[in-house]
């Protein structure tokens, strides 16, 4: 469930003054294989390597990965870079049979998910048959 990672997530990295982007590898049935912390960052962004992410997913065996980073400043809202990461990593694992199932964004008293807002606004970015992802 989406608040289970959520709340894994905001107590890993809600409190934490840079930001840093955490990966949860599932199974077939959605059980977690493993969680680890990818890379960490300067207040404001953190380096994402989208080819990274599809190699590490592939060692683990995963077939969805739920990606996380948070936001120091405490406001959850996806800027429009968050939305190309999201796109990039989606794009980087399709070719490999694995799905991005969500990319969650916590602070430490808020959380943002992709899935749970795919389609509002326009923004269909988790969408397998949304070839290139449609961003407002």
């Amino acid at each position: 469930h989406a608040e289970d990672f959520c709340d894994y997530a905001r107590m890993r990295l809600g409190e934490r003054s840079d930001e840093a982007m955490m990966a949860f590898y599932l199974n077939t049935k959605n059980y977690l294989i493993d969680a680890e912390i990818l890379s960490e960052g300067a207040t404001d962004r953190v380096n994402v390597f989208p080819s990274v992410i599809a190699k590490k997913a592939l060692l683990h065996g995963a077939r969805s990965v739920v990606i996380c980073h948070n936001h120091p400043s405490g406001l959850v809202k996806p800027p429009r870079q968050d939305d190309m990461v999201t796109l990039d990593i989606r794009r980087a694992l399709a070719p490999l049979n694995i799905f991005l199932l969500d990319h969650i964004i916590v602070s430490y008293c808020d959380s943002y998910s992709y899935r749970a807002n795919e389609g509002k606004a326009g923004r269909f970015l988790l969408d397998p048959l949304a070839k290139n992802g449609a961003i407002p």
